[in-house]
């Protein structure tokens, strides 16, 4: 080999050190916690969701309607926090819970 080439051998294994030492840290580094709770919340005067897993899930929303029947809605939501309704002066989300996958 010639110093050329022995030069260019080392910044090309410092390269692939760095990277190596820069992805164990990226995949070593710790998730950030959520202060929501996992499942149907209020807060806020507000009706949320929080889905702590991956992927898309189905979601059955139960309504307390204060003049008439309750009734049921299903929607999807992706991973995290969702918004799902505010209560108004009549009706408001008793609960909601998964029910599947989408």
């Amino acid at each position: 080999m010639t110093r050329g080439t022995k030069t260019v051998a080392r910044a090309a294994a410092a390269a692939v050190a760095a990277v190596g030492i820069g992805a164990g840290l990226a995949v070593a580094a710790p998730a950030v916690a959520s202060a929501a709770p996992c499942g149907f919340y209020t807060d806020a005067g507000r009706h949320w969701y929080n889905h702590c897993g991956g992927g898309w899930v189905k979601i059955n929303i139960h309504w307390d309607n204060f003049l008439g029947p309750d009734h049921n809605e299903t929607r999807c939501v992706g991973p995290g926090i969702t918004q799902i309704g505010t209560p108004s002066a009549f009706q408001r989300i008793d609960g909601a819970w998964y029910i599947g996958g989408c």
